[in-house]
């Protein structure tokens, strides 16, 4: 599969990342569409592919960490993609360590400063066709941009978000949220997945330490108060075969097509 990637540090700090970037198809007049996927490293291939087989105009990039291990890009996914938040309300293994949050405020930073303007400079880019696509705590990063109201992404599609990151924080944020102030329609895909798998090696106790943190409202409910907003087109669409983490890929591909309907 032909595609560029290059790595860059942080502006804020200084920590690696890695992002791929291809085009499909002749250039349009008016520039292409842009989808930029978080979590890239799993998330770019599926999306790239659907894209070339779909055969229609669009450029696709995915941010993620390059070839590390595991565990080293779950922590940074931690930080990069939540507020802060205390240490019992983080879902983990007893015994395990704490991972570092709060990093979001610099992941913005970096998406403003440094990926859009990379990816602006390498391909003609519609800026009123750019969407921001997140699974999980990605998700929830990108319905905070949503509500920010600030930034280039002009649409977003959201997979299995992770409302229920510091207390439901998110959720009250949706709740007292009253639409975007841009002009013009914002495009707002919601997936979600039906089957809740335990983790590998993961004990009664901690299953359920984590169902008790992950209680409460998602992506169903986000959906269905966010249709009541002005200058919103909202889609939903339940995934009940699919796991939280299988959903990824089926989502990735949903992205390339509501990037295109847009």
């Amino acid at each position: 599969m032909i595609h560029e990637a290059e790595d860059f540090p942080s502006p804020v700090d200084g920590t690696s990342h890695r992002l791929l970037h291809a085009a499909v198809g002749p250039r349009p007049a008016g520039g292409y569409p842009l989808l930029l996927l978080l979590d890239g490293d799993t998330t770019f291939d599926p999306a790239i592919s659907h894209a070339r087989s779909l055969n229609r105009p669009i450029v696709v990039a995915g941010l993620g960490y390059g070839k590390i291990e595991r565990d080293v890009i779950v922590a940074r996914r931690y930080y990069d993609l939540t507020t802060k938040a205390p240490d019992d309300a983080i879902p983990r293994a007893a015994g395990s360590p704490v991972p570092r949050t709060g990093g979001r405020d610099a992941y913005v930073a970096l998406l403003q400063k440094t990926v859009a303007p990379r990816l602006s400079h390498l391909y003609p880019i519609d800026p009123t066709r750019m969407t921001l696509f997140g699974h999980s705590l990605g998700g929830a990063f990108c319905l905070h941009q949503l509500y920010d109201g600030e930034g280039p992404f002009t649409d977003f599609a959201v997979a299995d978000p992770s409302i229920w990151w510091n207390g439901g924080e998110l959720w009250q944020r949706t709740l007292a949220w009253t639409g975007p102030a841009r002009q013009g329609t914002t495009t707002v895909s919601i997936t979600t997945s039906g089957r809740r798998g335990q983790r590998p090696g993961q004990s009664a106790v901690d299953a359920r330490r984590t169902a008790d943190l992950r209680a409460g409202p998602g992506g169903r409910a986000v959906a269905e108060r966010l249709t009541k907003l002005p200058h919103l087109a909202v889609s939903y669409a339940d995934f009940p075969e699919e796991t939280h983490g299988s959903l990824k890929p089926v989502a990735a591909r949903g992205a390339v097509e509501s990037t295109l309907i847009r």
